[in-house]
């Protein structure tokens, strides 16, 4: 037979499985490879078979993946309708009790706020402070010892001590 026939009853040549091999994806030796390469290059059925399955092989993966990208954008656009569709999750214990703690926390910053205003005006002043000219002096009077404070011109502060009728 020659090697440009192809029957039914017979494939074209020799390394026909091999090709066959190759361009069905099955895993094959490098050096395999190589040499049904360099075969389909000087065999035309061969050659013919591997190139013809090469552009089929191409179209075939180009649509594929078309489809693929289509499908995994119709894919999204469907999990995002059906993600709006959903209630929100429910909160967390934690979440629920800083939410619950907030309107207390902010109205006890807010009268501490004010707190701090408010209390140096309610407090009562401070009493003046003595003068730098104080003086002390022991006085007796009428049976009586006792202490005069003088602190400058407008003050003046008397004890007695001892008095015999206390």
């Amino acid at each position: 037979m020659n090697a440009t026939e192809w029957t039914d009853e017979a494939p074209p040549c020799d390394a026909f499985e091999s090709t066959l091999a190759l361009i069905d994806g099955l895993p094959i030796a490098p050096a395999e490879r190589a040499r049904v390469l360099s075969h389909a290059a000087a065999c035309s059925p061969c050659g013919g078979l591997v190139n013809g399955w090469t552009l089929t092989a191409e179209a075939l993966r180009d649509t594929f993946e078309r489809e693929a990208d289509d499908a995994d954008w119709a894919l999204r656009q469907l999990t995002n309708r059906v993600m709006a569709r959903l209630p929100p999750p429910a909160p967390t214990l934690m979440e629920r009790i800083v939410a619950g703690l907030r309107p207390p926390l902010v109205l006890g910053f807010a009268v501490g706020a004010l707190g701090l205003v408010l209390l140096p005006l309610l407090r009562p002043p401070k009493p003046p402070a003595p003068p730098n000219d104080c003086r002390v002096h022991r006085v007796a009077f009428e049976g009586a010892d006792g202490m005069v404070l003088t602190a400058g011109d407008d003050m003046t502060v008397i004890w007695v001590t001892e008095h015999e009728d206390v």
